[in-house]
């Protein structure tokens, strides 16, 4: 009996700290989430009206801020949705570049969405394994070129928890592809509408990973004879196909279709 108020008191230790230690984000990622909005800011100059909620009050919970996401239980940004957030469509000269150190204090996030942004690659944009609990990133509608060190393939190689990955309407050439084989959990590959030309071997989509089942190529410049028989080899059928199939020529995926190939049961 003697222990019941200590208990008590335990309980309602517990109590507070859940509703006014997990009240706010973590103060490093709300700093974090500042200096995001000033790179947009510089980018959009004085006509900027993007992310408006995000304050420097401290007092402001900024799990709480437009395009954010936290954990209800660890207060950690775990979503980024940071599309289309560029207003001025004409590029600076040489072009913005993504800096990904920016992202360096979100050690939980799972959801990263940059697209639509018109950035470039850039020598800096160097580490993407700082995010090693990324599942989905989406850089879709950038200016990201063939020799963007996203390429690097130990980097890559430590996102072994990306399921999907967008790099639609960019400027990757046919290197990419051996780039994200390294990605161990990924399901999802959108690379269309990028610089990617010529013929694509077996051994090219061999090598991507065995549990991939969705793969978009459609609106590159890829030519020569369609393996198909590898999709719908042991390890994928194929899954669906939109368009006029007369022959397994590339022509028809980029002018009609995508190939979504699915692993087997």
């Amino acid at each position: 009996m003697g222990s019941l108020p200590m208990n008590c008191l335990l309980l309602a230790f517990t109590i507070l700290l859940q509703i006014n230690g997990f009240h706010g984000c973590i103060e490093e990622e709300r700093r974090g989430l500042l200096e995001i909005k000033t790179c947009f800011r510089l980018m959009n100059g004085e006509e900027d009206t993007t992310l408006l909620s995000w304050i420097h009050r401290k007092e402001n919970n900024c799990c709480n801020w437009e395009r954010v996401m936290c954990d209800p239980t660890t207060s950690r940004v775990v979503e980024l949705d940071l599309n289309n957030l560029r207003i001025l469509k004409l590029l600076a000269p040489g072009g913005y570049f993504l800096n990904v150190s920016l992202f360096s204090p979100f050690k939980e996030i799972r959801i990263l969405d940059l697209s639509g942004n018109y950035w470039w690659s850039s020598a800096k944009t160097t580490d993407l394994s700082t995010l090693w609990n990324l599942e989905i990133l989406d850089l879709s509608n950038n200016e990201f070129e063939g020799n963007l060190s996203l390429q690097d393939t130990t980097s890559l190689s430590k996102l072994r928890k990306l399921e999907h990955l967008d790099l639609g309407r960019n400027h990757f050439n046919k290197p990419i592809l051996k780039s994200v084989s390294n990605l161990k959990a990924f399901k999802f590959l959108s690379l269309q509408q990028n610089e990617m030309e010529g013929p694509i071997s077996n051994n090219e989509l061999d090598s991507l990973n065995k549990e991939l089942e969705v793969l978009i190529l459609i609106g590159n410049q890829l030519a020569g004879h369609l393996p198909i028989q590898e999709l719908k080899g042991p390890r994928y059928e194929q899954e669906q196909f939109h368009g006029e199939r007369a022959s397994n020529n590339w022509a028809h995926v980029l002018a009609y279709g995508t190939i979504i190939g699915k692993k087997r049961a």
